[in-house]
């Protein structure tokens, strides 16, 4: 089972926060909201949270996960990811 969810990760608190700012002025939004009340199926959180929510989904039978990336401008953010967030979350 594969799944293509929205992902806002930071490196810390301060971080997500300015990520979720980045994502809210894209989409339109209220980036404290995202932080508190995200859609339900997105990923969001720091790098240990959001890992910790993609093994909850690995252990739901989930086996890949495409994470969609709002803020475009933010090209750190896909290094983030691949750097940071993979190797906890990788097999």
């Amino acid at each position: 089972l594969s799944l293509m969810t929205t992902v806002i990760v930071g490196d810390g608190e301060a971080d997500l926060r300015e990520r979720a700012a980045r994502v809210a002025q894209a989409q339109g939004g209220d980036p404290a909201q995202l932080l508190s009340d995200p859609p339900e199926s997105w990923v969001v959180g720091t790098i240990d949270t959001a890992a910790e929510q993609l093994q909850a989904l690995r252990e739901a039978g989930v086996s890949r996960v495409i994470c969609q990336h709002l803020a475009h401008a933010d090209t750190e953010f896909v290094a983030l990811l691949g750097e940071r967030l993979a190797p906890l979350v990788a097999r």
